[in-house]
C-alpha cells in the first residue's frame, strides 16, 4: 500500500544573510500549504543606524534533491525600515508542488 503524501507540511528553511549588510532575516519559518503553496513567516530587522528603502527578500524553494522549484523576488510589505526596527513578514509563494522541501532566503537592496 503507497505511503501517502503529506499535504501540509513545514519545510526546512536556510537562511543567508550576507555578512555586514544592515537587514537580517531572522526566525524564519515556512510550512507548505494543502494546495501546494509555500507559507513563510519571520523577521527582518535593520541592525544599522540609518533608514533603508524597501529591502528584497529572495527567496527559492526546492525539492529534497536540492532542485529548484520556484523562486521569488518580494519586499514582503516592507516599504522602509528605520535603523533598529524590527518588522514581521509574511510572504505566500503559490504552486510549489507537493514535492518542496527548504526554503533559502536572502535579504538584499
Amino acid at each position: 500500500m503507497p505511503t501517502p503524501l503529506l499535504l501540509e507540511q513545514d519545510l526546512e528553511t536556510d537562511v543567508q544573510n550576507i555578512p555586514n549588510y544592515a537587514v537580517r532575516v531572522e526566525a524564519c519559518f515556512a510550512r507548505r500549504l494543502e494546495s501546494g503553496d509555500v507559507r513563510i513567516t519571520g523577521t527582518v530587522i535593520n541592525t544599522g543606524l540609518t533608514r533603508l528603502q524597501t529591502p528584497y527578500l529572495y527567496f527559492t524553494v526546492h525539492d529534497r534533491f536540492g532542485t529548484l522549484l520556484r523562486e521569488e523576488v518580494t519586499a514582503a510589505g516592507v516599504k522602509s525600515i528605520q535603523g533598529g526596527e524590527e518588522i514581521a513578514i509574511e510572504v505566500l509563494i503559490p504552486d510549489c508542488s507537493t514535492s518542496a522541501a527548504l526554503v533559502r532566503v536572502l535579504a538584499s537592496t
